[in-house]
């Protein structure tokens, strides 16, 4: 029942109400939803040994709340609801709404191959001119999980996108093209060159002009040193319960996969334009209607989210995981780097957003210790609508058992 109801609801979500009917009606949460919220989500930062966090919930026709809590830094800045943080793998969403936008324009096609755009792809024989824009974009290009997969190309993550590239020549695809979903995140460093040559523009300008700048986005950066002087928040790794700051982690090979930085004010933003089919809360669009649909419309292949989300089973659509953990539909860009971690969610049913976001993430996951800082950011959603929230064992108690131990 959960599911068959789940879909219809995404349905609903994403087609839009039919010709004659009413609108879903947005939930706002209430002051009581939202205090349980900070009061699980700064809970959760302080049993991670996370620094700071922050956190935004929107309607589609406002901002409801944003937040900040803790420290940016180990110089004891505050963090507030404009300070940035790195995004990790929800920039993948912001680069397919950016291809999606291209192919509005005329300049993609979505089922054209991509070597159309990146000729410089190639793999084994003839493999990479079957490989399509919309299966980079959905994760179904039948990639090699290695080199293509896991941390994200490391050889050449300091390098350009064409470097990292370059380290999948010769490489056979793992599956045929659109039949198998493997979330690989050279995909993403394609999509992002397909931007560029469909454009004329270097990927950040273009996200920073055709994204950032409509939306009012005026705290969220490509651009590591514009980033800096607007007080990105530094990144720490957790290891073994004991933190590092780290600065915040950059590769510019892998940009569009993985490195934009936004704030808490801002995401609120991205989200109520996605909320409000493609139209921000400053009346501009950067989508149309039909562009929203089809970029959030998962494919047929599954997937598991995580023990975040208790392996929950999901789908791809583009950018966005369509289902999680909740007990109603969700749209979800997870995104966890080496040292940050960013959760956003849609939840059509009641016509909400959240973001939150956590200068933080844990390494060296072990099953007593599941995901923990993606688990506190679920903990929070779920204290918003009152579901119950998970007891798994933080990162400090844990690590705090196994160091004793050992």
């Amino acid at each position: 029942m959960r599911r068959s109801t789940s879909l219809l609801l995404f349905i609903a979500f994403v087609l839009g109400p039919a010709p004659g009917t009413a609108a879903l009606a947005a939930d706002t949460p209430g002051a009581t939803d939202v205090e349980a919220m900070e009061a699980v989500f700064s809970g959760g930062l302080d049993s991670d040994g996370a620094p700071g966090g922050a956190l935004a919930v929107v309607d589609r026709d406002r901002v409801v709340h944003t937040a900040g809590f803790g420290q940016a830094d180990g110089t004891g800045r505050e963090v507030t609801a404009d300070t940035p943080f790195l995004l990790g793998s929800t920039t993948k969403s912001f680069t397919a709404m950016a291809v999606m936008q291209l192919a509005e324009a005329g300049k993609v096609e979505l089922d054209a191959p991509v070597t159309d755009y990146v000729p410089e792809f190639e793999l084994a024989g003839d493999s990479a001119e079957r490989v399509t824009v919309r299966q980079v974009l959905t994760h179904t290009s039948g990639l090699p999980l290695n080199p293509a997969g896991g941390p994200v190309l490391k050889g050449a993550s300091e390098g350009t996108p064409l470097e990292a590239l370059e380290e999948l020549r010769g490489n056979e695809l793992s599956s045929e093209p659109g039949t198998e979903m493997a979330y690989i995140n050279a995909n993403y460093v394609l999509a992002g060159l397909v931007v560029e040559r469909a454009s004329g523009m270097p990927y950040p300008q273009y996200v920073e002009r055709r994204i950032f700048d409509p939306l009012d986005m005026e705290r969220s950066f490509a651009e590591p040193a514009a980033a800096r002087a607007a007080g990105l928040a530094a990144g720490h790794r957790y290891v073994f319960g004991f933190g590092d700051e780290t600065g915040t982690s950059f590769h510019p090979a892998t940009l569009a996969d993985g490195y934009l930085k936004s704030s808490a004010d801002d995401l609120a933003l991205y989200l109520a334009a996605l909320l409000n089919d493609g139209v921000g809360l400053n009346g501009e669009r950067v989508l149309s209607r039909e562009g929203v649909r089809e970029m959030l419309t998962a494919g047929e292949a599954t997937t598991n989210l995580g023990p975040w989300a208790d392996g929950v089973e999901s789908r791809y659509a583009m950018g966005w995981f369509v289902g999680g953990p909740w007990d109603e539909p969700a749209i979800i860009p997870p995104g966890d780097d080496v040292d940050s971690s960013s959760m956003l969610v849609l939840l059509p049913e009641r016509g909400i957003g959240v973001a939150t976001l956590v200068n933080a993430s844990n390494e060296l996951p072990v099953p007593c210790n599941p995901a923990a800082i993606p688990r506190t950011q679920r903990n929070a959603v779920d204290a918003l609508i009152g579901e119950p929230v998970s007891s798994a064992v933080s990162v400090r108690t844990f690590y705090l058992t196994f160091d004793l131990a050992v």
